[in-house]
């Protein structure tokens, strides 16, 4: 069995000469796909626009605001209530507790 031959200076430089190209080649490859991505991603779907709240007002049951669309900042939210939560609380009590 025949070992390979040790390769020259001029050989190695030139293997790593092209190591590097084809690693930069990558890099700059996989940065241009990812801007592309990026960019008809983002063409395609542009998302939703957010209303922008003009006036605040508070009631005794809780706050509301208008925004620009008509509707109101709890509609948004899905609560009127400041206090009610997932944990079972009722109205002013601590949203950790349920306790008053």
């Amino acid at each position: 069995m025949q070992t390979a031959q040790r390769l020259t200076a001029r050989e190695r430089n030139a293997a790593m000469e092209r190591l590097r190209t084809l690693t930069t080649a990558v890099t700059l490859a996989g940065f241009t796909a990812t801007f592309g991505f990026a960019v008809a991603a983002a063409v395609s779907h542009p998302g939703t626009q957010a209303s922008t709240v003009v006036s605040s007002t508070t009631s005794g049951s809780g706050s509301s605001s208008v925004s620009s669309n008509g509707s109101t900042l709890n509609d948004a939210l899905g609560s009127t209530t400041i206090g009610s939560s997932i944990f079972g609380g009722s109205s002013g009590s601590h949203a950790i507790t349920g306790g008053s």
